[in-house]
């Protein structure tokens, strides 16, 4: 919800998310006191950037949900593996290194990173 509300699939399907999703996070601390609740927060492809997260950040005020949560899980739908781990001396962004396997970019995103 916190994205492709322009889309109107995804915009046709924002009320029963904002009745939903408030639902079901108290109804379960409710049945639960002792739980501790996660929400999907979504993957890295979208979450990691400003405009996503200050998005994400409204969403979950405006349900009201806030105080219910313990946290957040991230990369939970849509997954994207981490790829080959890199070693300790192999830098992707200013290298060296920067040809090694593991500086893989098939999401295009590295030039995204803020050191």
């Amino acid at each position: 919800m916190a994205t492709n509300m322009a889309d109107t699939h995804c915009a046709n399907s924002a009320s029963a998310y904002e009745t939903g999703i408030p639902y079901a996070i108290k109804t379960l601390k409710t049945a639960c006191p002792s739980c501790s609740l996660y929400m999907d927060a979504a993957h890295g492809g979208w979450l990691g950037w400003e405009d996503g997260y200050t998005s994400f950040v409204s969403l979950v005020k405006d349900l009201g949900i806030e105080t219910y949560l313990r946290g957040f899980a991230t990369n939970v739908a849509n997954y994207q593996t981490i790829g080959t781990q890199c070693a300790s001396d192999v830098d992707c962004i200013q290298g060296p290194g920067k040809d090694d396997p593991c500086c893989a970019d098939p999401c295009g995103l590295l030039t995204q990173y803020n050191r």
